[in-house]
């Protein structure tokens, strides 16, 4: 048969390598190609759009992340496809997902969700969910034998075998979970965790998956079979689709946080057995009694308060080693709280394989998208800096090396503003107080930035202002006494076309008041009695100079 495969992430290439071992003739298509082009070695043609994947095609199958990316590549999909081929929709796409592939796809579409993962896909012995009309589960028979080691036909309507996927899920997200429980209290309580794999071995409450994800959790291998943001995407459309029913969610919701945990300290794209490092407790965000004395988080102006972003009735988010709040009308972060224990830094992680994300905790839409920083001059840049929340022990290092790369902690900064190896003055502050650090008696600090947001910041893309400037305040400990240090920096926006820049811009050593009336924020009185300032802002030219 002629089988056009549309999505070739892990299950849709092993997918299409089990069509061509069966002698299929096999295009692919990805909205990535570099995704799609090592299938060709394998016999594939790779297709550069979806009306040339599917033309000529007996059956199109698409595995795709979700039923927007589905119901998208759909519309393109029946433009092209013949009167008599068949749309296999092969992704997670929830039952209201199914609802709208079936509305668009009349009927030529059949249902039929996958159980497995990488190895199953590329093997052929995946186990097929069906649903759909019986004239057309014949046609696309040699394609499910190819694929699968058998078929499970949840009913002749499109949907059904949707249905079945979530309750299947529930059942895997549970288990993975469960397992990473297991382990964890056994070692949180000085036992071995491999001892609890051996007790259940052989007995009635032993699985086949509690060795495969267990084994993966004991290495600390996180390469993805299933990752943890298709965990947490899946885990919301069965929240969705027993919503109205009376069904209690209490479980669901519970996984949904542990996932989104995961995912939010960096651990998105990882497997799903990630999860084990949620039960770790590294996402326990700032400490404000991390210099050995409570200082606490600084305090929205009443104007501003109704901005606030809520996570589980909080207004910030955690991660390790480091707070954000939020400001939802900007997407940007308000403030960013991060602790520095200089004795702890681990110089050997490095960024090599870490991707910016958004936090699934909150909407989209609170988010600034990684779209607003292509095709511009346009900096990602850290509010906590990787370099200084990436200390302890090697779990608790890597998450928060990882989840300084959500979207939440990231605020557009041009070229090298923040990059200290480039020499610039924002990103070195943090190296000088750092050498400074290692040779007094007191080496950790608390240090609090983020975007200056004025209303009159110009809009740049969607409607998304770009910050002018930025302020820090760096908290400390010298001769027994808390210090505090508060810098603005305003931003050259020269050269981010249509934006004018600012006629001046520098780094100012000022008052700790100065930052608290720009950025609308109260800090801690401590901060306030304990700020050493310039009777008058100074300009900075180099960090090194700066008299802590």
């Amino acid at each position: 048969m002629q089988v056009a495969v549309l999505g070739t992430g892990l299950m849709g290439s092993g997918m299409a390598r089990s069509l061509l071992r069966e002698g299929h003739e096999v295009r692919v298509w990805n909205r990535t190609q570099d995704k799609a082009a090592p299938l060709a070695d394998d016999g594939a043609t790779v297709a550069g759009s979806v009306a040339e994947a599917v033309h000529g095609a007996d059956v199109a199958v698409t595995m795709l992340f979700d039923a927007d990316a589905t119901t998208e590549v759909g519309r393109e999909l029946l433009d092209a496809l013949g009167p008599d081929a068949v749309w296999l929709q092969c992704g997670t796409v929830g039952v209201d997902g199914a609802r709208r592939v079936a509305e668009m796809g009349g009927g030529r579409v059949l249902d039929a969700p996958v159980l497995g993962t990488r190895k199953p896909a590329e093997d052929g012995t995946l186990v097929v969910l069906l649903s759909g009309p019986p004239s057309l589960r014949e046609r696309v028979a040699p394609v499910l034998e190819a694929v699968g080691s058998r078929t499970v036909v949840a009913g002749d309507g499109v949907g059904r075998a949707s249905a079945l996927k979530l309750a299947c899920n529930s059942w895997v997200g549970l288990l993975t979970a469960g397992v990473a429980q297991a382990l964890s209290l056994a070692e949180t309580l000085d036992v071995d965790p491999r001892l609890f794999l051996e007790a259940i071995e052989g007995g009635p409450v032993d699985a086949p998956y509690a060795k495969v994800k267990g084994g993966a959790m004991l290495a600390r291998d996180w390469t993805p079979s299933f990752e943890v943001d298709g965990v947490v995407k899946d885990l919301g459309l069965m929240t969705d689709a027993v919503r109205g029913t009376g069904f209690p969610t209490d479980l669901l919701e519970a996984l949904h946080g542990l996932f989104s945990r995961a995912s939010g300290a960096g651990h998105g794209a990882d497997d799903m057995a990630a999860v084990r490092t949620v039960f770790s407790a590294t996402l326990t965000g700032h400490d404000p009694e991390f210099l050995g004395m409570r200082v606490d988080p600084p305090v929205r102006d009443p104007e501003i308060a109704d901005e606030v972003v809520l996570h589980e009735g909080r207004d910030v988010l955690d991660y390790p080693h480091f707070t954000v709040s939020l400001s939802g009308p900007r997407r940007l972060a308000r403030w960013v709280a991060w602790d520095l224990d200089v004795p702890g830094l681990r110089e050997d992680l490095d960024r090599d394989g870490l991707d910016f994300h958004l936090d699934p905790r909150v909407p989209a839409e609170v988010q600034t998208p990684l779209s607003f920083y292509t095709r511009n001059r346009l900096d990602r840049g850290h509010l906590a800096r990787r370099r200084d929340v990436t200390w302890g022990p090697t779990d608790e290092a890597q998450a928060a090396n990882a989840g300084s790369f959500t979207l939440t902690n990231i605020a557009p900064q041009m070229d090298d503003f923040n990059q200290g190896h480039l020499g610039g003055v924002w990103g070195l502050l943090e190296d000088s107080l750092i050498e400074h650090l290692r040779e007094s008696g007191w080496p950790r600090a608390t240090v609090y930035a983020g975007p200056v947001l004025e209303p009159d910041d110009p809009p740049y893309r969607d409607g998304i202002q770009v910050p002018q400037a930025f302020w820090k305040v760096v908290t400390y400990v010298d001769a027994g006494r808390v210090r505090a240090r508060a810098f603005l920096a305003t931003q050259d926006l020269d050269g981010l076309e249509p934006l004018v820049p600012p006629d001046t811009w520098a780094t100012l050593h000022v008052p700790l008041a100065t930052v608290e009336s720009a950025a609308r924020l109260t800090f801690d009185p401590l901060l306030r009695d304990a700020s050493f300032a310039p009777a008058a802002p100074e300009v900075v030219t180099d960090a090194f100079a700066v008299p802590w």
